[in-house]
């Protein structure tokens, strides 16, 4: 349920996510920091179970006291009662990523149109293959021809294939 979850929206739009280590110590000293302290004496909070079972009570408080204040506000209160934490990350976050770059995580493309990008490397590295690089995918339809070919349709068949529609040849656009 979603009690069981360390990750909360802040009023920055961040999210934050917190380790939640032994979860009993952690869940109160979440509390504590959040100020919502009557929740230790609230029998609804007194155990895992309890807490499950009155998480729709229990989350929209913990959910609203995270969403009153920033990510680094929070982070840093955190970090203050002994607890490991971290602003989310998005995925636009990866491209500007120091450390996915020093990596090798990630490298410019030039696409056939000529548009610029990145994408991720290959994880895989092999000694008889190299560095693999990224590669555009193919049009719908480039390679039909070379496809039928290879399953050993004749030309005759495969220009009967493309004139009635059945397949597509997008070589050259």
């Amino acid at each position: 349920g979603p009690c069981n979850v360390g990750a909360y929206g802040c009023s920055d739009g961040e999210w934050i996510y917190y380790a939640r280590g032994t979860v009993k110590e952690v869940e109160f000293k979440v509390v504590r920091m959040l100020g919502l302290d009557f929740l230790l004496d609230d029998p609804r909070y007194a155990t895992v179970e309890t807490r499950h079972e009155n998480r729709d009570y229990i989350y929209p408080l913990i959910r609203d006291a995270f969403l009153s204040k920033p990510s680094d506000y929070w982070i840093e209160e955190l970090r203050k009662f002994g607890i490991a934490a971290i602003r989310m990350r998005r995925f636009s976050d990866v491209s500007k990523d120091e450390q996915a770059w020093a990596n090798d995580y990630l490298e410019h493309v030039t696409f056939p149109d000529g548009e610029q990008g990145i994408l991720p490397t290959s994880p895989l590295e092999m000694e008889s293959v190299g560095k693999v690089h990224s590669q555009s995918a193919h049009k719908v339809g480039q390679d039909t021809v070379a496809v039928l070919r290879s399953l050993g349709y004749t030309e005759t068949e495969i220009n009967a294939m493309l004139q009635s529609g059945a397949v597509s040849d997008k070589r050259k656009l």
